[in-house]
């Protein structure tokens, strides 16, 4: 069906259905013209794309900021153990439970091993 008829036939269904009838009904020529010839298929795929793009961005930038955050802390772990410290001092120092600070190392261990 060319755009010109698909446009008519959705304008009067929703008139008929009642939705936005008054508003089409005032406004029937503006709103074929505007759905015919200012609707920009092209712009509008582009608008999509780049919203998706910054939201991976933005989940990228999360998750690095995650990652980055895990690695200091067990770099810091590392760093106190290698000073002697304690679990409990580790702990302690880092805000954490020592059961953590126990899970942390073993996660460590485990990855040089």
């Amino acid at each position: 069906m060319p755009i010109e008829e698909a446009v008519e036939q959705a304008i009067t269904e929703c008139i008929r259905e009642g939705i936005l009838k008054d508003f089409l009904e005032k406004n029937r020529r503006e709103a074929i013209r505007v759905s015919i010839y200012e609707y920009d298929e092209e712009r509008h795929i582009r608008q999509e794309r780049e919203e998706a793009r910054e939201e991976g961005e933005r989940a990228g930038r999360e998750e690095g900021e995650q990652i980055g955050w895990e690695k200091g802390r067990l770099e810091l772990i590392r760093k106190k153990l290698a000073k002697g410290k304690s679990i409990p001092e580790i702990a302690e120092a880092l805000e954490e439970e020592e059961e953590t600070i126990r899970e942390l190392i073993a996660q460590m261990q485990g990855k040089t091993d």
